[in-house]
């Protein structure tokens, strides 16, 4: 049997094969598989139908078989992702963690193979057309010419209409873009990592976790792994945002750490180093500008509201995006208790155009542990209290809800969102707008693809209808 250390070399020099094919892919391998085949049917229409101008039939060829080796590229990039997202399975259930149990997997699983059918089958028809061209130029056949060039367009019509996937195993957090989470949890308590966590794939979820291990032996003596996490996602958030420099960053994760673990689990990290960290801020924000927003308001409120903020009971906000495209929405509401005492409260969402249509959740709140004495507070100070260190504070205490729903048509929403207390009086409320719109992007591309493949059926079936008489006298069946 294959030993552990076995696979994983198998594993690396899989991955330095698909990272060399991914960097092609992704300077021109995903431009040329559009741009190439307009080329080749406007010299073919050019040169064999229209008579336009004079090309060599030789460089025609020469530019099919381009088209030919870029469409195999996309499919062997394809292919080794699929093929390393299987190994890097194996290797794991091996060690005795099967990431394949986890509720997604079969998520990514099925996409990668649907891409592989679908390159596939692009793959195919473009050596076909180029087979079909050869055969029209030594027997002399205008219409497999049109026939060929008619395949070409099939192929551009499914590759406009599917978008060839940009995805990687060999890049830390390559499999994002594809990844849809099927779950996303309710009750969020450590907002950052649990929100990042929520859209992070298989693969990236089980490097996080072996992450988090090293970051539990670099973080100081008495600071929970949870709390740090949490620490170091916020400044990447607040760095994210242009709100504080690196030094000021650097300064932040310091408090946690020393500057040995700073180097090694911040700056120099393999897999989740500051640059990575800020693409998955990058992502999140993209995916959930609703809990971006959230976390704005509080520092917008301690900075400038503060007397307000200090004087309010329970600090409740809500949140959606609000235009999106599609019917999937998600509502992101945050409680933060500002007094002494646990409270228990309710919240209550009536989505009247949505499924579900109501929803209701009881919670309890923690007690404030701590207290702003200050009348004004600066963003950021090393030498007093400062914004960024109470809303930290704020968040680790705080309670969110991540509500999906479901719009039943298109248009501009409304959604109630009910702040109650334990007897089921409403305390506060606020009403959303939303606006559902069509992906119109989306609905072009499949015009604009179904379109292409319809010519390209059409067109030179036609054409060869009217042509079998010569084409059976050539073949001397007549």
């Amino acid at each position: 049997m294959e030993s552990i250390e076995e696979m994983e070399n198998r594993l690396k020099n899989l991955r330095n094969r698909e990272l060399a094919v991914f960097k092609y892919n992704k300077s021109s391998g995903f431009v040329l598989v559009y741009l190439l085949p307009l080329i080749i049917i406007s010299v073919v229409v050019g040169v064999h139908i229209l008579g336009a101008f004079r090309a060599s039939r030789l460089i025609i060829i020469l530019i099919w078989i381009i088209y030919l080796l870029n469409t195999l590229a996309i499919f062997m990039g394809s292919h080794l992702t699929r093929k390393s997202f299987l190994l890097e399975q194996d290797i794991n259930r091996r060690r005795g963690l099967p990431f394949d149990s986890l509720p997604d997997f079969d998520v990514i699983k099925e996409a990668l193979d649907h891409s592989m059918f679908r390159l596939s089958a692009i793959t195919q028809i473009v050596l076909l057309s180029l087979t079909a061209y050869l055969i029209a130029l030594i027997m002399d056949l205008l219409p497999i010419i049109f026939a060929a060039t008619g395949m070409v367009l099939i192929a551009l019509g499914l590759a406009i209409w599917i978008k060839p996937d940009d995805y990687t195993t060999s890049d830390a957090l390559g499999l994002m873009d594809i990844y849809e989470p099927q779950n996303y949890p309710i009750f969020v308590d450590y907002i950052f990592t649990e929100f990042a966590q929520t859209f992070m794939d298989p693969i990236t979820l089980t490097k996080f976790d072996e992450y988090t291990e090293e970051l539990s032996r670099g973080i100081k003596k008495g600071m929970r792994v949870e709390q740090a996490r949490e620490k170091i996602f916020y400044s990447i958030y607040l760095l994210s945002s242009d709100v504080i420099s690196r030094e000021e960053f650097r300064n932040e994760i310091l408090e946690i750490m020393d500057e040995r673990s700073y180097k090694k689990l911040i700056v120099e990290h393999e897999l989740f180093g500051i640059d990575t960290l800020l693409v998955v801020m990058g992502k999140l924000k993209n995916k959930v500008p609703a809990f971006c927003k959230i976390i704005d308001r509080i520092q917008f409120n301690l900075l400038d509201n503060l007397s307000i903020f200090k004087d309010t009971e329970i600090y409740f906000d809500a949140s959606v995006k609000n235009a999106v495209k599609g019917r999937k929405i998600e509502v992101v509401i945050l409680l933060f208790n500002n007094k002494a005492e646990q409270k228990e409260v309710g919240v209550r969402v009536i989505a009247p155009e949505f499924e579900p249509f109501e929803s209701h959740y009881k919670m309890k709140l923690e007690a404030r542990d701590f207290e702003i004495k200050s009348e004004r507070l600066p963003l950021l100070s090393s030498k007093e209290h400062d914004v960024i260190e109470y809303e930290s504070k704020i968040l680790d205490l705080g309670d969110v809800l991540w509500i999906p729903l479901t719009g039943k048509d298109f248009g501009e929403k409304r959604i109630n969102v009910f702040l109650e207390d334990d007897r089921g009086n409403i305390l506060k409320a606020v009403n959303l707008r939303i606006n559902l719109k069509r992906d119109t992007l989306r609905g072009l591309r499949k015009v604009t693809g179904g379109g292409s493949i319809g010519a390209g059926l059409i067109l030179p079936l036609i054409r060869i209808l009217g042509a079998i008489p010569l084409i059976l006298s050539r073949l001397k069946i007549l």
